[in-house]
């Protein structure tokens, strides 16, 4: 059985949605410190991985993938084109969408960026047996199938 350490009077209580930004918070500042190098944000990071993995889509089924609010996935998007890393174009079906899709430079970051996810999630989960890690996945995943269905 897992030990919990002490929890300072400083710090916040055991609520759930609390502990799960500050997982958040720290994952990101590490994110952002070996992205540096790169000019990428975390979210910059996770949204060329994304494209790399599922390839081209929707910039509205990208904000939910990467968890960002359109309009705040819409300036990102801006920035990762004017760097010539991914290229936005009408959707054919639906010409009000927009569809996105990572260009050659675009995609050899996005490799760069999946190392660099794999590693951190390999630090984060080092002390987690494997079904510990998929029992975290599936409880994390019902948690948004939860929040989809009550949006």
């Amino acid at each position: 059985m897992a030990t919990r350490r002490p929890v300072a009077k400083s710090e916040p209580p055991d609520h759930i949605p609390q502990l799960m930004t500050r997982v958040l918070a720290a994952t990101n500042h590490r994110a952002g410190r070996d992205l540096g190098g790169h000019d990428l944000s975390p979210q910059g990071a996770r949204a060329l991985v994304t494209l790399m993995e599922r390839g081209p889509m929707r910039v509205s089924l990208l904000a939910e993938l990467v968890g960002l609010e359109p309009t705040g996935l819409s300036h990102l998007m801006r920035t990762l084109d004017q760097r010539g890393l991914l290229r936005r174009e009408r959707d054919e079906t639906d010409h009000r969408s927009v569809t996105v899709a990572l260009t050659t430079p675009g995609r050899a970051l996005a490799r760069r960026c999946a190392d660099i996810q794999a590693r951190h999630q390999a630090a984060l989960l080092r002390h987690f047996s494997a079904d510990e890690a998929n029992r975290l996945r599936t409880m994390l995943h019902k948690m948004i199938d939860t929040l989809a269905a009550t949006n």
